[in-house]
Order: C-alpha cells, then sequence, then structure tokens
C-alpha cells in the first residue's frame, strides 16, 4: 500500500491526524487495516500526510 501525501486529507498542519481518526472510529475500515497490517508480506509507504496517517494508526 503507498498513502500519498501533499494535498490528501487537507493540506493543512496535522491532516495526517484527522485523517487517521477517521479510520480509527470507523471500525470496519480500521478492521481492514489491521488485517492488512498483521500480514507480513506486505508493504506500506507513507509519504507526506499519508506517513502521518500511517504513524498515527
Amino acid at each position: 500500500m503507498a498513502v500519498c501525501g501533499g494535498f490528501s486529507y487537507g493540506d493543512v498542519l496535522g491532516a495526517g491526524g484527522g485523517w487517521s481518526k477517521t479510520i480509527l472510529h470507523n471500525q470496519r475500515i480500521k478492521d481492514q487495516f489491521e488485517e492488512f497490517f498483521i500480514n507480513n508480506s506486505t508493504f506500506t509507504l507513507g509519504v507526506c500526510n499519508g506517513c502521518q496517517m500511517l504513524s498515527n494508526l
């Protein structure tokens, strides 16, 4: 998975934090992310806001 940056989810300070909260407060999506991260054969790249979002997850 590659999570983009730049203007993804707004171009404001802390946009990645808001992005992560939309995932954490939606059980269905949260479960999908947990399942993805448990799999050792996956690769994840987060850039800019995407990196903020992933680190908050």
